[in-house]
């Protein structure tokens, strides 16, 4: 997770400004993949996966360190720009860590979960 940080603080040019980087693995009952916030994003076991089939979600709740948390969205009816714009610089830092063939392969596959 380490790593993405800095790959996300590198690219959007702002440092992270919370300070540090939590993250709580909670019950298999937890019905999200992620869940950010300031300080700490919650996670599904689901998330632990040795074969790194989660990186997309990992990336995904990094950025909404930027793009949720610092900055984000007057009321709930705008809530479609925090995930675009997360959604955005996940496929960016995806593409620069693992090619974008895998960048656009997440892209197909998440285009099939509308």
């Amino acid at each position: 997770m380490e790593s993405y940080l800095d790959k996300v603080e590198d690219y959007m040019g702002i440092p992270y400004v919370w300070g540090q980087y939590n993250i709580l693995v909670l019950p298999p009952s937890f019905p999200f993949g992620g869940m950010e916030n300031p300080l700490l994003t919650f996670v599904s076991p689901t998330m632990i996966a040795g074969d790194k089939s989660q990186v997309a979600t990992a990336i995904h709740e990094v950025a909404h360190s930027w793009t949720g948390n610092l900055v984000t969205c007057k009321n709930w009816n705008d809530f479609w720009l925090n995930e675009s714009l997360t959604v955005f610089i996940q496929r960016k830092i995806t593409s620069r860590i693992y090619g974008e063939e895998r960048a656009n392969s997440e892209a197909l596959i998440e285009s099939f979960n509308l």
